[in-house]
């Protein structure tokens, strides 16, 4: 789409290739201000208010601050203040023979997809952003992308599956030949939840019947789409409890359908609160599967809180602990040192999602 044609001012024209965007995030990417995914942009940027005029390169920076996907930002303040507390923040980056001074801009999508394709209009239109930053499910990383594919602004995204992202930009998970020009992504996918879930299934004695609780949004449809037939060739039949609509409050057809068909295991990927519903409901009606793996839901302490004893039997993944034996380009901290630093900060135990953000 050209600007005649998206009928609305381009505050930049970001002349910057997807193979020159993918070769500068390379290996360092996750620490942005190492300078690599920086260094790419910046190349190719021009117009006014661009890092190129101005000295400054504005990164944008998009997370669910408040609302039902609050758990996946909330060590988010903690990694912020770290990053601007460190040297490369402090006193810039070079890019060839010129210096540049690094600005965060931090924006709420409040767990809204519309608020964050919103803000990130904000940001590329008002604020001048060179690069966005964004995280945590497709509600907030998908309309975010979107925006910045429209908008010709470089767009980096975490914390959401690759299908959930990819099908949402509008490619087809199956056959991945669509390319974007200013999106891309680094998380992991739904090959890697089958390697992680399936193995668990594996180590408890069931009919190996799976109960599959995918609602009608990006990451339900990429599970339904996707996670089943992994499930059926791990070894396990499916029962797909249907696609519902987000915020449902009541489950009783889809309990009803998990029990007549005997389901011993469990598999969803819902909002936070939506499990909380589903699950203190099948609890009450007498559904129990011997084991549950979930998705999206109780990665978080507080969210394990919430459901209080029901949150016996389930089990969810996790893609970054202080176990991980990487350190961060950015400051060269271990993962060990980051959760011992977000636990004395913050007094709360650390989140995986402070390794990612």
């Amino acid at each position: 789409m050209d600007r005649q044609e998206a009928n609305e001012p381009m505050p930049q024209d970001h002349s910057i290739s997807r193979r020159s965007l993918l070769r500068g995030i390379g290996a360092g990417s996750l620490a942005v201000g190492a300078g690599g995914f920086l260094s790419a942009c910046s190349s190719g940027i021009k117009g006014a208010g661009s890092g190129s005029s101005t000295g400054t390169i504005n990164i944008g920076f998009i997370t669910p601050l408040t609302g039902q996907l609050a758990g996946f930002a909330s060590g988010d303040e903690f990694v912020l203040s770290q990053i601007r507390a460190s040297s490369v923040y402090k006193n810039g980056i070079t890019i060839g023979s010129k210096k540049y001074k690094i600005n965060i801009i931090v924006q709420d999508s409040q767990s809204s997809p519309t608020r964050a394709g919103q803000v990130a209009q904000q940001l590329i239109l008002q604020s001048h952003a060179d690069l966005i930053l964004t995280t945590s499910t497709p509600e907030t990383t998908n309309p975010v992308a979107g925006a910045c594919e429209k908008l010709h602004t470089p767009c980096l995204s975490t914390v959401v599956p690759w299908e959930s992202w990819y099908a949402g930009l509008g490619g087809n998970p199956i056959s991945p030949t669509t390319t974007f020009q200013y999106a891309t992504m680094f998380f992991f996918g739904l090959k890697e939840f089958q390697g992680c879930f399936a193995p668990m299934w594996n180590r408890v004695h069931t009919n190996k019947v799976v109960a599959c609780q995918y609602p009608n949004d990006s990451d339900g449809n990429a599970f339904r789409g996707g996670f089943e037939p992994l499930i059926k060739a791990s070894g396990y039949k499916v029962v797909d409890g249907g696609g519902y609509t987000d915020g449902a409050t009541s489950f009783t057809s889809m309990i009803s359908l998990f029990k007549s068909k005997q389901c011993e295991v469990f598999s969803n990927c819902p909002l936070p609160p939506d499990f909380n519903t589903f699950w203190t409901e099948a609890s009450q009606q007498g559904f129990k599967p011997k084991i549950a793996t979930v998705a999206k839901v109780l990665l978080f302490p507080a969210d394990t809180k919430a459901l209080g004893p029901l949150v016996k039997n389930i089990a969810t993944d996790s893609w970054w602990g202080p176990y991980m034996p990487n350190t961060s380009s950015l400051t060269g901290e271990t993962a060990s040192a980051l959760a011992a630093g977000y636990q004395s900060q913050t007094g709360n135990q650390w989140v995986q999602s402070i390794g990612s953000t």
